[in-house]
């Protein structure tokens, strides 16, 4: 026969182990070893075809060396198809994960702010996800006017996309965390 003082620490132990063990984070994307540590800003000029790329990369992440970016430097009156790329380039080979963005699309938005938008330029989302909602890998940027500005691109993991002005690129009332953000100088000439 059991005594009940031999079934609680077994009890206690099994509590203890159930709340002790942790759950995959989904937020790295299904791996435990990604970081993102790259973005890329494609810019493909609509009438010339020309391609310009603009790379944001602190490969080593948060507190090592600085970040290394490019600055933005456009046509002015000019309409651009503008992809993101977004890598691991944390070890040695570096891992696209772009598509894992595209796939997770109601997990995700980019969003484009700061002193440029609207001012230097316009962004207008080109992709969605499956509950028609933005998701901002695929854009079309217009230059309205020359200048130089900040062009700041982040990105968001499980944004509050039905919140007020989400849709239109607002991050005011986004919510969710930031996964990846780079602020680019950018010139319009």
């Amino acid at each position: 026969m059991l005594k009940l003082k031999s079934i609680i620490p077994v009890a206690l132990l099994a509590v203890v182990i159930s709340f002790g063990s942790c759950k995959k984070d989904e937020h790295n994307h299904g791996s435990d070893q990604e970081n993102l540590t790259t973005l890329k800003l494609i810019f493909k000029n609509k009438a010339s075809g020309v391609e310009q790329t603009f790379v944001y990369a602190d490969k080593d992440g948060v507190g090592g060396n600085n970040p290394t970016q490019d600055p933005i430097i456009l046509a002015d009156g000019a309409n651009y198809d503008l992809t993101l790329q977004v890598l691991d380039e944390s070890g040695t080979t570096a891992k696209d994960i772009t598509p894992e963005i595209i796939t997770k699309g109601e997990e995700h938005q980019f969003f484009f702010t700061n002193s440029s938008i609207g001012t230097l330029v316009n962004v207008k989302y080109e992709d969605k996800d499956a509950k028609n909602n933005p998701i901002g890998v695929k854009n079309t940027l217009t230059s309205i006017r020359a200048g130089k500005g900040k062009f700041r691109v982040s990105l968001r993991h499980e944004p509050n996309k039905s919140a007020a002005g989400v849709k239109d690129g607002q991050i005011a009332n986004a919510g969710g965390e930031t996964d990846i953000e780079a602020d680019f100088d950018i010139s319009v000439l």
